[in-house]
């Protein structure tokens, strides 16, 4: 009992690190905040995200310009929208975002599942379903952001360019670190996940040990009832043979009061010694 508390309070930290993990990357998907740079021609600050483009005026105007498909917004086809003067998006952006919105999507299935595991027939399973979909919802949150950090070092995307002399290096912002501390914390709740689904089967093993032993000693309680009651009437206290098993009538009293079970076997009495039969 103590063993499966400790499972289940081994589990409490797990969900709440997925939560907070979750919530993390999503705050991170929401801001535009992935890449930074100050433009001293512009006087501006320009956060680039993964759909979401804004640009802080020198009037202190904040403005913002987003896209979730190439027809949206096309820097180098739009005349009107270069003078934004924003960085354009890329379809691998788009890519990216795709991606953690499944992962988010799965974790929070995840989640669900862990509220299904308080139904103890079907929590071990649960528990399996809970570790394997927040496995899921971490690899490609963590994988997200080694692929946007990989890209982000390309000199393609790395530099925002305003003229020819005016060539701005940027950097990564809050959004991408906060994304990247959920997916870390949603690889800690997989890890807890995964410990705790261990621990589960572990007890499932040693409750099927315990089962046995307790059998194998009723067993061989009752083995001794039969051997006294078939061989020492005299000295018998029973009344009736003792009952090892419960299914199929008994064949040695004629009576039929005696049940066996499934697991009856005729030929087990034979190896009883029975020392005060008449002949």
């Amino acid at each position: 009992m103590s063993q499966s508390k400790f499972s289940c309070t081994l589990l409490v930290p797990s969900v709440i690190l997925s939560i907070i993990g979750l919530i993390l990357c999503f705050i991170g998907v929401i801001t535009p905040s992935w890449q930074v740079v100050y433009a001293r021609e512009l006087q501006q600050t320009i956060q680039s995200g993964l759909w979401i483009n804004c640009q802080t005026r020198p009037s202190g105007m904040y403005t913002c310009t987003y896209t979730f498909s190439e027809s949206d917004y096309n820097f180098y086809t739009s005349a009107e929208l270069v003078n934004f003067r924003t960085p354009p998006f890329y379809s691998w952006q788009r890519k990216l975002l795709y991606t953690i919105l499944v992962g988010q999507f799965i974790g929070v299935v995840g989640l669900f599942s862990f509220c299904t595991s308080f139904y103890q027939p079907v929590a071990r399973k649960c528990g399996v379903i809970y570790a394997v979909l927040i496995g899921i919802s971490a690899v490609m949150n963590l994988t997200t952001s080694v692929i946007f950090t990989i890209f982000a070092h390309m000199v393609e995307y790395r530099f925002f360019h305003v003229s020819v002399s005016g060539i701005y290096e940027k950097h990564k912002g809050y959004s991408f670190y906060l994304h990247l501390v959920g997916g870390i914390l949603l690889f800690i709740s997989l890890i807890i996940a995964i410990i705790h689904v261990v621990i589960q089967f572990k007890n499932k093993q040693i409750e099927r040990v315990d089962d046995y032993d307790r059998d194998y000693m009723h067993y061989g309680k009752n083995v001794f009832h039969e051997y006294q009651y078939y061989n020492n009437p005299q000295g018998n206290t029973l009344q009736q043979p003792p009952q090892r098993y419960h299914g199929y009538a008994d064949s040695f009293t004629g009576s039929g009061s005696w049940h066996g079970s499934q697991d009856f076997r005729m030929h087990e009495y034979d190896h009883i010694p029975r020392y005060n039969q008449r002949y």
